[in-house]
Formats: C-alpha cells, structure tokens, sequence
C-alpha cells in the first residue's frame, strides 16, 4: 500500500489458514512476519470460523518453527506459539519438510487468492492496511460463496452444513502476545527493558534473567522458568518500576 504521508510504498504479507474438508479458509494482510503478526492471523482466522481446528498443520516457517535441522527431525516449535495453542485448545503439528502433501489444503487456498482475489487488488491503490483487508475480506467472501466447478455446492455451504460444528469453541478470553528477551540483573537489583527499569529479588543480582511482556505487564523469570517478579509496565520512558518487597533494609530509591 501507499503511505499517504510520505507517499512510500509498505509491503503487504498475506496470512492464509484453510480448513481441509470445506476447503473454506480466512486471509488477511499483515506488515510483517513477526510473532505478533502470525498469532493474530490465527485468531481472527478462528473468529472468522467461529470455532478452533483440533489440529493445526503450520508451515515450516522461521515464525512459528525454531529449529528444524533435517526433513526427519521434529520440529521444535516456538514458545509463545506453543502457548497460543494451549489456550486454544488445539494441537500443533508441524509440515513436514520435503512432504508437500501435509500442507496441499492451504497451498490449494493460497493458489485461489493469487489467482482470483489478489489480480484484482493489484489495479487498485491502497492508502492502508485496514483498507486493504476491508477489499480483501469482501472479495473473500464472494469467493467462498461461488460453488465448485461441476459441483452444486460452494466451500461455505460444505462449511456452514457439516464442517462448523465440529470445531471447538473458541475459548472465553484472547491470548495476549508477548515480547521476551534476556536481560541481566544489575547491581541496584532492577533489569533494563524497553528503555524502562523493573526490580527483581535482591538475590538475582549479576544474574540472567528472562523478561516476558505484554502490552500490560512485565513479568521475569529465572533460569529455571519460575516468576520472580511481575510489574505493571511502564508508561514512561526510563520510568523505574521497583516492588517495596526487592528493596533491601537500608537501601533508599531512587525515583524516575
């Protein structure tokens, strides 16, 4: 799309989640390939559905695989992506490399967006995002409702008559992402993150910690994944976050 401000040009990524049976599947374009942007693709995919896929088959990409060395190994899924789908209730299961046939469904449903939705999209210009989703999400629509050739159905009949009802509902509140790095524990026992400060027990001093924040909390864990310390996040920069209960007798705060 076209950045109206400085009239740059800002590409598009598009996230296809299909269901086999139907054939019936959700897209919608994103700013980038980033955790945030992949678990938000799955959610607005399962409202659209309005239920949950007992079995999720990803694609081996690096957002949603961290390690993946050889066609034969297992993948080793990332963290956050793995938590995602504890919440949802549903089990991942990863393509296997050099095996197209487990991810046909999604390629068969990328093909018909390249083919028949987005030709139409590239004579028009966009200005935003949103409005790029408005346009797609409206052509999608009228495509999923056009019926298989020499078949007297469509994806949305198959999907609203006998594949709907077996999904799992959708659970009652959202995931909510998560940013995470490791950080260490200064010797005024408080951590840098996001140009802010947060204190932890006096104890982990010199020590790594894991820093896992939401757009609401900082939450910091030692080596063994166990919470040591949880703030609400900073609304300032260089604001320092400190728990009464870090602070060892005698010291006096400092304030930003």
């Amino acid at each position: 799309f076209t950045d109206p401000r400085g009239g740059g040009q800002k590409k598009i990524y598009v996230f296809v989640c299909t269901l086999p049976y139907s054939g019936y599947f959700y897209a919608e374009g994103f700013p980038d390939m980033s955790m945030s942007s992949w678990i938000a693709g799955h959610k607005n995919a399962f409202e659209f559905f309005e239920g949950v896929p007992a079995v999720l088959t990803p694609d081996n990409c690096a957002t949603a695989v961290d390690i993946r060395q050889h066609w034969w190994d297992d993948a080793i899924l990332n963290t956050q992506y793995c938590g995602f789908a504890e919440h949802y209730g549903t089990l991942l299961k990863p393509a296997r490399v050099k095996a197209p046939d487990d991810k046909g469904s999604v390629e068969r449903s990328v093909g018909v967006a390249e083919s028949d939705i987005l030709p139409e999209m590239k004579k028009l210009t966009f200005f935003s995002l949103d409005e790029f989703n408005r346009i797609l999400w409206r052509k999608l629509n009228v495509r999923l409702a056009v019926k298989y050739t020499k078949k007297d159905f469509s994806r949305k009949q198959i999907f609203l008559n006998e594949e709907q009802a077996k999904l799992l509902p959708l659970p009652a509140c959202d995931f909510e992402t998560y940013a995470e790095k490791t950080a260490t524990v200064s010797r005024d026992f408080h951590i840098q993150f996001d140009s802010a400060f947060y204190s932890v027990p006096v104890e982990y001093i010199k020590n790594k910690v894991t820093v896992r924040a939401t757009s609401s909390r900082v939450m910091i864990y030692n080596d063994r994944k166990e919470l040591i310390a949880d703030h609400q996040r900073a609304t300032h920069r260089w604001q320092r976050c400190t728990d009464p209960k870090h602070i060892p007798e005698g010291h006096t705060p400092s304030v930003a």
